[in-house]
């Protein structure tokens, strides 16, 4: 089971070529792909000051999400918990959730970013 993260999301419904065909089969084939809530509101928030420019409204891009099987995973009290013991190499508080998130739900983290690779105890898939 995977978790995507929000970069990720963005370049699969963008079509963009720094997806691999890879990633893109997992998320299109595979049983078990999540996105976190908190990817949705980083993207918002990111469009609002525009870092970010969104192909659609993000109640279409979650209703994308649902039309391809990716479940979006909710914030859980236990969640925050993790994140407030996870050590703080990464200062990013979206990337810090999903990490807490993957480990907590024992999810695969689908993610480019080089300092998420620098967590342990987090299974990754490098994108």
């Amino acid at each position: 089971m995977y978790l995507i993260d929000t970069h990720i999301l963005y370049w699969y419904i963008n079509n963009d070529d720094r997806l691999s065909e890879d990633i893109s089969h997992i998320i299109s084939t595979q049983s078990g792909v999540y996105v976190s809530i908190c990817s949705f509101w980083e993207m918002a928030i990111k469009n609002n000051i525009g870092k970010l420019t969104l192909p659609l409204p993000i109640k279409d891009i979650m209703s994308a999400c649902e039309k391809n099987d990716i479940s979006v995973l909710p914030i859980k009290a236990e969640h925050i918990e993790l994140l407030s013991s996870l050590p703080f190499i990464h200062r990013d508080p979206f990337d810090r959730m999903l990490i807490s998130q993957s480990i907590y739900e024992g999810l695969t983290l689908v993610t480019a970013d080089e300092n998420i690779l620098k967590y342990t105890g987090v299974k990754l898939i490098k994108a």
